[in-house]
């Protein structure tokens, strides 16, 4: 809950960063859900043509999924490689 209130405040959800405590900015400088935020801000309300916001989330955020695939599939690996000794285990009797 502590984590996910954090989040929540310096997401840039509920007040801008500007005006909050530095640890504040610091963790917003790396916050996923700041780009989450923006592009919810984007689909409700519409931007002007030149803002970056908006494909900078998307790049962030498509990059933070498949680096995270990457991760899930690297970190499966090891369970999904059946071994001689299972397919053939010994007997016990």
């Amino acid at each position: 809950m502590a984590l996910m209130s954090l989040q929540l405040v310096a997401s840039n959800g509920l007040y801008p960063p500007e005006v909050q405590p530095a640890f504040i900015r610091w963790v917003h400088s790396s916050d996923p859900m700041r780009f989450s935020v923006d592009l919810l801000r984007h689909a409700l309300f519409g931007t002007w043509d030149g803002d970056p916001r908006l494909w900078r989330a998307v790049a962030v955020l498509a990059l933070l999924a498949v680096a995270s695939w990457v991760i899930a599939a690297a970190g499966m690996y090891k369970h999904r490689v059946i071994s001689a000794k299972d397919r053939h285990p010994e007997l016990s009797v």
